[in-house]
């Protein structure tokens, strides 16, 4: 197997295991989301955890299939599938960071 495929896969199945974390934890999960934790604890109950937990295991199933596409194909056509997977794959993740003024309550 390519490095850059048990790479891909590897970051892919973490991204999967997310998923499950915040399917499971339901509108919980949002404390795991980085930067939510830091809003104090008064001005959380002005979001919509739910929306906040499903928008991230959203972006985790994502990532994970676009990982997953790209593993597949570098190992079965050529590896530089695998390394457009994982710069797709960061472009996915710059672009999720944000503030979280989208979640509040109106």
């Amino acid at each position: 197997m390519k490095p850059i495929t048990i790479i891909s896969l590897g970051i892919s199945v973490l991204c999967f295991i997310g998923a499950i974390i915040f399917h499971l934890l339901k509108s919980k999960g949002a404390i795991l989301v980085s930067g939510f934790d830091n809003i104090p604890k008064n001005e959380q109950k002005y979001y919509d955890k739910e929306k906040i937990s499903l928008d991230m295991r959203n972006s985790l199933i994502t990532w994970g299939i676009t990982l997953l596409l790209g593993s597949i194909f570098s190992q079965f056509l050529h590896e530089y599938f695998g390394i457009g997977a994982i710069i797709i794959f960061f472009i996915l993740v710059i672009h999720s960071l944000g503030p979280f003024d989208q979640y509040k309550f109106k």
